[in-house]
């Protein structure tokens, strides 16, 4: 054990059970000494709670890897190279990106073996196929006994997208490792599609191949599924999937329409999907999510951003964010290229103070007091975001 308390660290006072209110530092710093070299790799559990930004772990200065991120109390397994402990003392830190997010960890321990014998690990083989027989891609949902999605350990590869329970195998097949167990398996490829799934008992040592296959249930002649709001964590800033994730939990999905709406950014996915060979899952499109003070507005098609735009190319290409009369905002994307343009969450980020509640709209009658001389955009988002309201 290295160190046993639980402690809140963070900025600011938050009523946890068990825990104190508030914060005991933003980072957690734990010295400990071994007696002698290790070879291999070593592991060490976490329990942790609350976890929202990344936050790195470090040994002796060097970074090592990254908590998980979950809101659920629950203990966290990592691993890293023995080389990276001294004989002696060591220091492991935990360090967050922003010293806003508020966390419990503690009970830190200590493993000298590998993960995979920590947790009797199982490699699973996934081979998802269509009408055709060839290769589909999917969403693969793993759950326990329990019902409970288990975590999933060495599954990141460029072509899968992994989270806790789900992998998505944007080529149709792909491998993870789970703890030995009875599981059951399903495999899907969005709403037009039926549902897979599989029994499967695992024992330690022993890999298991598994081949699902799938067919479409819904006729959508005339129909193109579309998902016209999408970000990544590479160019908005937030969310947590990486560029090639996005890929694939799109295929996965069986999006047929792409839209790229990274904040103030125009990212264009076209190249990075052919290197993965995805170019026939999905049509992908550049679009910009036009985010000003006074609301956000999704709009496509528009110009790439090139590799080398300096920050004058960019703003060439880019609409104008920071007007605030939604009139002109709008004609100036326009004037970009976009031939569409929607208005994202209206309520958001709450009834009072997102762009419906600034004009004081009549929610009954549909009459405003101030705002726009006139509402020019196309269409209008009527469910998206978690804020909670009624």
């Amino acid at each position: 054990m290295l160190h046993a308390p639980l402690v809140h660290l963070g900025d600011d006072k938050v009523d946890w059970k068990g825990v104190a209110a508030r914060p005991e530092g933003t980072r957690l710093d734990i010295e400990f000494e071994i007696a002698e070299k290790k070879k291999g790799t070593i592991c060490f559990t976490v329990h942790q709670y609350h976890v929202d930004d990344p936050w790195s772990i470090r040994l002796n200065g060097k970074i090592v890897g990254k908590l998980d991120r979950s809101k659920a109390w629950a203990d966290h397994f990592y691993e890293f190279p023995a080389k990276h402990l001294k004989k002696g003392k060591n220091l492991l830190s935990f360090v967050p990106s922003k010293k806003t997010d508020d966390i419990v960890i503690g009970r830190v321990r200590l493993y000298h073996g590998t993960l995979r014998e920590m947790l009797r690990l199982c490699r699973v083989q996934i081979q998802v196929k269509g009408p055709s027989g060839r290769g589909l891609a999917a969403r693969i949902t793993i759950l326990d006994k329990a019902g409970k999605r288990t975590p999933l350990y060495y599954g990141s590869t460029r072509s899968q997208a992994v989270r806790p329970g789900i992998c998505y195998v944007s080529r149709g097949q792909g491998s993870f490792e789970i703890p030995e167990g009875e599981y059951r398996i399903y495999a899907t490829h969005g709403p037009e599609w039926g549902l897979a799934k599989a029994e499967l008992a695992l024992r330690w040592g022993s890999p298991s191949q598994l081949q699902l296959e799938l067919a479409p249930e819904v006729e959508t002649q005339g129909y193109i599924s579309c998902d016209t709001h999408i970000h990544t964590l590479t160019y908005s800033g937030h969310g947590d999937a990486s560029m090639e994730e996005r890929m694939a939990t799109l295929s996965g999905e069986g999006v047929d329409l792409a839209i790229a709406t990274d904040h103030n950014h125009q990212t264009d996915y076209q190249p990075l999907q052919r290197s993965m060979e995805l170019g026939r899952d999905f049509k992908a499109v550049i679009g910009n999510e036009v985010s000003t003070r006074m609301g956000h507005f999704n709009a496509w098609p528009l110009p790439a951003f090139s590799t080398g735009d300096t920050d004058e190319e960019k703003n060439l290409k880019r609409p104008e964010w920071r007007i605030q009369d939604w009139v002109k905002l709008i004609e100036g994307i326009r004037a970009k290229g976009a031939q569409a343009v929607v208005l994202n969450h209206p309520r958001w980020p709450n009834r009072k103070d997102g762009p419906y509640g600034r004009f004081r709209l009549n929610p009954l009658s549909g009459d405003r007091l101030s705002g726009p001389a006139a509402l020019t955009f196309d269409a209008m988002e009527l469910v998206n975001s978690t804020t909670l309201q009624e």
